[in-house]
């Protein structure tokens, strides 16, 4: 009896501390990119908790959602002396990029150097759910680990997430937010799946990384390989993120055709892109190259692991993503080194792709330049042999007014011919990419040389890999 006693006394000491403590803290939600169906979850499991749940951003006024307006959000609510139990980030995401979308950016690193200002916040955080694609690797959980102090558990996802409409995102968030304490003491991944605990709605639904405290494990969920991958997903993350790669190396615009609006949505919500004409846009100034490939190959690996019959894998190769810088550094050298020709093909009706081109205007520039060449030496070769043909007599004897009408035609041959070969060689570095080497991909800085452009001309086979 008396053991009764203390048992029972213990549960309302309990309860009463938890009751307590609800009324203490809140959870906080970023919404970087308009994820109403999972902020609904995430108020849901706020009530079901008894706790206040902050959501930003709500106002016009708060929007583009960054880091200037998650200062003012952290000071506000120490000035409120209010912690933070729960914090869910949502979003795209991106290794270098952070969180991002619809309303803001974030970037994980800046999140915490900012919150290290406001302690009371940081050490009242138990727990973390990052809704975003690779938001939960296992370098990012230890990140976050680290980070907190009293960090119980954290959930994401380790590769591809849900879309933030999809039933499966905001259960999720629900799933986590209300059962913290059972998923902070997950010993076995087996647990995830044990119809007896049922943590998850969905376990199935897609990739899910989970870290808890009780022996500091770190879970990867895939579940059913055959229900968990989304190809057509992921293929379209390869084709954003290749084609924003090859924008910002190449100083291209992105249109907005209906192509390119399959694989971005609606352009003008993409915060890597900004307008410069209409319905054209470019990759903002802020971006990085060295962090784009690597995301860009990052993806790439990730679909040939998911999708390896995938047709998308074979159309965007690591050679292809790699091989961006060398293919503007040997235009740049196209420029300089042909430029007679380049000047030529002009006079004849052509033009060489200039500002914002992209490399499928070089590929067109090259296939209607062969083209016009190959019908401008058909015609001059008829021309000359039509008019040595109305000549009666020997050749030697025939009028130099003749006989110069035939040069000039035969010279127009000759002089196609020429730009012909360059043309072939231009198109073999760009498009076959069969010609680059180390010379080739030198900036010469507007100083021609003429040794290199000898040797090329003199040895056809110069820079054939």
């Amino acid at each position: 009896m008396l053991i009764l006693i203390k048992r029972l006394l213990f549960c309302m000491i309990l309860m009463t501390s938890i009751v307590a403590h609800s009324s203490e803290t809140a959870i906080l939600f970023f919404d970087f990119n308009n994820s109403f169906n999972e902020v609904d979850a995430a108020k849901k499991a706020a009530k079901k908790r008894g706790e206040k749940i902050f959501v930003y951003p709500t106002k016009e006024s708060e929007k583009p959602f960054d880091m200037d307006q998650i200062k003012n959000v952290l000071k506000n609510l120490n000035n409120k002396n209010i912690e933070i139990s729960s914090i869910v980030f949502s979003g795209h995401h991106t290794r270098s990029r952070g969180y991002y979308g619809e309303f803001g950016s974030m970037k994980p690193k800046e999140f915490r150097k900012e919150l290290a200002a406001y302690p009371n916040i940081r050490n009242s955080i138990r727990s973390i759910f990052g809704a975003g694609c690779h938001t939960m690797t296992k370098s990012q959980a230890k990140k976050w680990v680290n980070y907190f102090g009293n960090l119980e558990s954290c959930m994401g996802y380790m590769k591809i997430g849900p879309g933030n409409l999809t039933a499966s995102a905001g259960q999720n968030i629900y799933d986590f937010l209300v059962k913290e304490e059972q998923i902070s003491k997950l010993n076995s991944i087996d647990r995830i799946f044990s119809s007896s605990t049922s943590i998850l709605t969905y376990p199935k639904a897609t990739s899910s990384a989970i870290w808890s405290s009780s022996n500091q494990s770190y879970c990867d969920v895939y579940g059913d390989s055959a229900t968990l991958k989304n190809c057509e997903l992921i293929e379209n993350l390869v084709k954003k993120s290749f084609l924003t790669l090859r924008s910002k190396i190449m100083g291209s615009t992105i249109s907005d055709s209906p192509g390119n609006l399959a694989i971005f949505g609606t352009l003008d919500n993409d915060t890597s892109l900004k307008e410069v004409e209409n319905g054209e846009f470019k990759t903002i100034e802020t971006l990085s190259i060295e962090e784009l490939e690597l995301d860009t190959m990052e993806l790439r690996n990730q679909l040939l692991s998911d999708c390896p019959n995938s047709e998308v894998a074979n159309q965007i190769t690591f050679q292809d993503i790699q091989g961006l810088k060398d293919s503007r550094d040997v235009l740049k050298n196209h420029s300089l080194h042909f430029s007679g020709a380049i000047a030529s093909l002009e006079k004849l009706g052509l033009e060489y792709p200039g500002d914002y081109s992209g490399l499928d205007d070089y590929e067109i520039f090259y296939e209607e330049a062969e083209l016009l060449l190959d019908k401008r030496m058909k015609k001059a070769t008829k021309n000359s042999q039509a008019l040595k043909d109305s000549w009666g007599g020997f050749w030697n004897s025939v009028s130099d007014d003749h006989q110069s009408k035939v040069r000039s035609e035969l010279l127009k041959v000759s002089k196609a011919k020429a730009l012909e070969s360059i043309v072939q060689f231009m198109k073999k570095q760009i498009v076959d990419g069969e010609c680059i080497t180390k010379d080739w991909t030198q900036d010469y800085k507007g100083v021609p040389s003429k040794q290199l452009f000898n040797k090329m001309k003199s040895n056809p086979n110069y820079c054939t890999q």
